[in-house]
């Protein structure tokens, strides 16, 4: 028998037993299901839903993401005021906090995206 076949079958089975819960008590409850595995001796739980985690804070990790992929470090970090620098749109070179000073340093412009400075 193959995986496919045992997850249709199981599949089958659950919907069946939700199906008896519908008819004997006239509604599904997770909450009778627990307490139903509890008494066969198994230790059920409802399933939380995961949580995204937050994106680290690009400024307490810049010795890390000096050298690495920009567009990498764009997606994986939270940036707040600093935008990081390229001199070849590829790595990471630098960083820049517009928050202290409004121009960006010197031979460097910000790309279209808004979201670093690129060398000119």
């Amino acid at each position: 028998m193959t995986t496919q076949n045992i997850s249709k079958q199981l599949k089958e089975l659950a919907e069946s037993v939700e199906a008896l819960f519908k008819k004997r008590r006239g509604n599904f409850r997770k909450d009778d299901f627990i307490i139903i595995a509890g008494l066969l001796g198994f230790d059920a739980r409802q399933k939380k839903p995961t949580r995204k985690a937050p994106k680290p804070i690009a400024r307490n990790y810049f010795a890390d993401i000096i050298g690495t992929n920009l567009k990498h470090a764009l997606n994986a970090y939270k940036w707040e005021k600093w935008r990081p620098l390229t001199d070849d749109g590829v790595t990471v070179s630098g960083f820049w906090d517009f928050g202290k000073t409004e121009e960006p340093p010197a031979d460097y412009e910000m790309d279209a995206s808004g979201k670093c400075l690129k060398r000119k």
